[in-house]
């Protein structure tokens, strides 16, 4: 009896192992490549999706290499930007951010899952132009086969990434200056691969920026522009750019990316940081906002605006005066859109204030002229367009340390030959927990925001 069970254990393991091997074996391959390429399932059976909740697709019209790319690298679908499902991207890990906004990766459950029902890892409903398809569990893993092996030779023949930079020249502002130099020392951890060169134009205004950038894309269409430095002429910037099919990389701004930008991996602008301040407090039970902003600045006007746009939306009233009576009853943050001094304010306040400001108008100046560390402002909530980073000494990364090290990720990952014009990863990773998605909207880039309190 004892021997029976035995040759029965054995047996059991020989069929799990034989199952396990059952996703890689070349019929598997196949059909998985049948599936992707024509939509053609087990059999010959054309397998069918539905779209939009209720219009039914069969073969090729719902063949993932439509969209995807025959050999999965994502790209552009009419206005749709679709992902890069090559297994070694879906099953790749990125660490969790503090805003809860976690990119999980993927196994065979959870991408069953995502193909059948449309939601994914990360438990986000996807947008109902993807199919939801009806593979029976061995197509399912058969084309997880493919995905794993699928074949990348085409990339090698296509027009290698050409990186163009555009700061101001060297003189006239410190922080291009700073990235500049950081740009060109790029040194991404002890990876021995190559780091992408970057064709630097360099300019006195954005006049001649946007006269320089026609007669370098002209010859080359096949570019990325990559952290420019664009602070106080965004609009102009995408305007110059609205026909041409070029991405910017990190621009480095202080605006979200304008109506019509083509920016990839943006970090949070001002509108998302005053979006996810107010945010905080009217999840803390606060009914009321009170505004300061300055009406001869351009730039605190147009924030201002922003504001009144998206509150009533939130549920909060706005004043802009301090009120003759105070109103006991009503939660009142008061938001800054100008430069505030920390001191002077904190002076004054009350206890119960909550104080609102994104890190552009909050610059509390140390006692001792050191650098700045991270320090606690009572009745205060700054808004970061990243989660700061300090050295061993305790002193916080500068904005342009922040830049410079996601652009040196970028141009690593150009450097080793796996990009061009059409083809960009859909997260860009660096540091502890650093990540930045590809293409963002307002709320995406809101919830990226880091509050400190």
């Amino acid at each position: 009896m004892q021997k029976l069970s035995l040759i029965r254990w054995v047996l059991l393991a020989v069929l799990l192992v034989g199952w396990g091997q059952v996703s890689s074996a070349p019929e598997s391959v196949e059909l998985g490549r049948s599936i992707y390429e024509r939509g053609i399932g087990r059999d010959g059976r054309e397998i069918t999706a539905r779209v939009h909740g209720s219009m039914t697709l069969k073969g090729g019209a719902v063949a993932c290499g439509g969209c995807h790319g025959k050999d999965g690298y994502g790209g552009g679908e009419a206005f749709v930007r679709v992902p890069d499902i090559r297994w070694i991207s879906l099953s790749r890990a990125y660490p969790a951010r503090r805003t809860g906004f976690v990119q999980i990766p993927y196994d065979p459950v959870s991408f069953a899952r995502v193909l059948r029902s449309g939601i994914a890892s990360s438990e986000r409903k996807l947008d109902a132009v993807m199919p939801r398809f009806d593979l029976a569990d061995d197509e399912m893993n058969s084309l997880i086969a493919f995905l794993k092996v699928i074949d990348h030779s085409t990339r090698s023949q296509t027009t290698r990434l050409q990186i163009v930079g555009l700061l101001p020249v060297v003189g006239q502002n410190a922080l291009a200056d700073e990235l500049g130099l950081r740009l060109q020392n790029c040194a991404v951890g002890n990876s021995s691969a190559p780091i992408a060169s970057i064709d630097t134009i360099y300019f006195k205004t954005p006049e001649e920026a946007i006269d320089k950038l026609d007669a370098r894309l002209g010859k080359n269409n096949q570019s990325v522009i990559l952290a420019p430095f664009l602070i106080g002429w965004e609009n102009r910037y995408v305007q110059a750019l609205r026909d041409r099919q070029i991405d910017t990389v990190l621009p480095l701004s202080l605006l979200d990316p304008p109506t019509g930008s083509r920016w990839l991996f943006p970090f949070p602008g001002l509108e998302s940081q005053i979006l996810a301040l107010i945010r905080s407090v009217k999840a803390d039970g606060f009914e009321q906002l009170h505004i300061h902003y300055e009406p001869d600045l351009p730039l605190s006007v147009r924030l201002y605006d922003f504001v009144q746009s998206v509150v009533p939306s939130l549920g909060l009233s706005v004043i802009t005066q301090t009120p003759a009576v105070e109103q006991e009853r009503v939660k009142t943050a008061r938001l800054w859109l100008k430069p505030v001094d920390q001191s002077a304010i904190d002076a004054e306040r009350s206890e119960k204030d909550v104080m609102l400001a994104p890190v552009l108008f909050f610059a509390p100046k140390p006692a001792d002229g050191n650098p700045v560390r991270r320090v606690n402002f009572p009745g205060w909530r700054i808004a970061y367009p990243y989660q700061p980073e300090a050295d061993a000494s305790g002193v916080w990364s500068t904005p342009v340390e922040i830049w410079a090290k996601a652009a040196c990720e970028f141009l690593a990952q150009a450097g080793a030959g796996t990009m061009n014009n059409h083809i960009m990863p859909e997260n860009l990773q660096w540091g502890k927990g650093k990540v930045l998605h590809r293409l963002q909207d307002l709320e995406m880039l809101s919830d990226q925001v880091f509050i400190d309190q």
